[in-house]
């Protein structure tokens, strides 16, 4: 499960991967992980509301993923809006930074090729078997 943080504070929309240490540190703050929460918040039995733990959750991926420094309260008093969203569920080497790890280039890849021609332009060759010292 992928989560995304959403906050509109004036006209800017702040969106953040909901990392996993933002996850750790809303279950030790409401001694309950975010399925139970999601759970809870869909069962029509239940009087849990989203507006009890998305916004929390929100803020807690902003500030561990941006430079907001803001106290919760100070956030949800300047914040108008925050929810958390489903992401699609790849993976981001990034951790959720602006600009992506690039994918390495196929002249940079370090699987050999079998068919290809030796990388090696030694032209020199030893008279010494491997593992022995040379006495010349």
């Amino acid at each position: 499960m992928r989560l995304e943080a959403r906050a509109l504070e004036g006209d800017e929309t702040i969106t953040a991967l909901v990392p996993l240490r933002s996850m750790l540190k809303f279950k030790k703050d409401t001694k309950h992980g975010v399925d139970w929460w999601i759970r809870n918040t869909r069962d029509p039995e239940s009087e849990v509301d989203s507006i009890d733990w998305e916004p929390r959750l929100a803020w807690q991926a902003i500030v561990d993923t941006t430079d907001d420094t803001r106290s919760f309260e100070e956030w949800s008093e300047q914040v108008e809006w925050a929810g958390i969203w489903s992401a699609t569920d790849e993976l981001d080497p990034s951790g959720g930074e602006e600009t992506p790890t690039p994918e390495p280039s196929p002249a940079s890849s370090s699987t050999p090729d079998a068919d290809g021609p030796s990388s090696s332009t030694s032209t020199t060759s030893s008279n010494t078997p491997s593992g022995e010292k040379s006495t010349e």
